[in-house]
């Protein structure tokens, strides 16, 4: 499994009544949220886990009962390994 930390960061102010909604590329598409107010921009942060390694078009779609946009990326999550060894260094000099 492995996590992925989604950032949305705005400058323009965000309309009344907007929402948000995450498709995660996966079959799963996240349950409609409102938008935070702001009047200056700002940023919004979400988290989801990717349970399967593999290439996911993920979508985030802002929108309200006028308009809508839609931005789309590519996450690449790689095989998760576990109880690998880790190497160790110790390094000494001498003069």
């Amino acid at each position: 499994m492995q996590k992925i930390t989604y950032t949305l960061t705005y400058n323009d102010p965000i309309p009344t009544a907007a929402s948000m909604r995450f498709n995660y590329g996966n079959g799963v598409t996240s349950a409609d949220e409102s938008f935070p107010i702001s009047v200056t921009g700002g940023s919004v942060t979400r988290e989801y886990t990717y349970s399967e390694p593999g290439h996911y078009s993920t979508t985030l779609t802002v929108f309200n009962k006028v308009s809508s946009v839609t931005k789309t990326k590519m996450v690449r999550i790689l095989m998760a390994y576990q109880n690998i060894p880790k190497a160790h260094f110790t390094v000494e000099c001498y003069s």
